[in-house]
């Protein structure tokens, strides 16, 4: 099941031009550069109303992705969740 996660949140950051996700203790950093397709202005809501989320203090491409989960499994399936809100309905 992991795998599929995995695989999932891998063609989810393909399709929106992430550029990387890397997933540490407790958080999870995602590179969003200027050539993602999420809208800038919908990332900045997300990031203000969602207490998951921050911008890296050191690098303002880094969004800082806090799952409530602890469980890996849990983790990605939030991840994966949080991901799919930025794919348009005509993409999927």
């Amino acid at each position: 099941m992991i795998l599929i996660e995995l695989e999932e949140i891998r063609a989810l950051a393909s399709s929106l031009r992430i550029d990387e996700i890397l997933e540490h203790s407790k958080a999870v950093k995602i590179r969003i550069s200027a050539n993602s397709v999420i809208d800038p202005s919908a990332l900045v809501k997300e990031i203000a109303a969602d207490a998951r989320l921050s911008i890296d203090p050191s690098d303002n491409e880094i969004l800082i992705f806090r799952p409530k989960a602890k469980q890996t499994e849990k983790k990605l399936f939030e991840l994966k969740k949080w991901l799919q809100q930025f794919i348009k309905t005509e993409d999927v």
